[in-house]
């Protein structure tokens, strides 16, 4: 895949609220599931930061699949469906408000079909720093699982 431009980054975000908001929403949790993927992962850093993050992915699943043991499954499932499909609601809320114009999902004017090469070319430049301003979708980022953990 060549370097993936940012529009295309954040679609893959909405389309990871959409599975939230499913009846699916726990295949998030399955081992390979991947909300997109690796970004830029032959360059030597990309490949640092995303070895860096899964090198626990392993046993942060088996800690966040603990739910599958507890004795009252059947009254906890509903509820953690309904979390799950909260954080989905909240990840389309809030790329609604900030990308909408620039994602497939909501039709947006500004989406990587409608733009000419040269600004393609100059959105595949772009690099996410996970400043503080955007650390909401820093966290869905480095770890789709992490999404979870918020909600215990």
């Amino acid at each position: 895949m060549n370097p993936m431009e940012l529009n295309d980054l954040y679609d893959h975000l909405w389309n990871m609220g959409t599975t939230l908001e499913s009846e699916e929403a726990l295949s998030v949790l399955d081992t390979d599931y991947r909300p997109w993927p690796r970004v830029r992962y032959t360059e030597r850093a990309s490949r640092h930061f995303y070895d860096h993050l899964e090198r626990k992915k392993p046993a942060a699943l088996m800690e966040l699949k603990q739910y599958e043991k507890k004795s009252d499954l059947a009254v906890y499932m509903p509820i953690l469906l309904e979390v799950m499909q909260l954080f989905g609601l909240a990840i389309h809320t809030s790329l609604e408000r900030t990308m909408g114009k620039y994602l497939k999902a909501t039709d947006g004017v500004f989406r990587n079909e409608l733009r000419p090469d040269w600004q393609l070319e100059l959105v595949s430049k772009l690099l996410c720093t996970n400043n503080p301003a955007e650390r909401p979708f820093a966290v869905a980022k480095g770890h789709s699982e992490l999404l979870f953990l918020y909600c215990h």
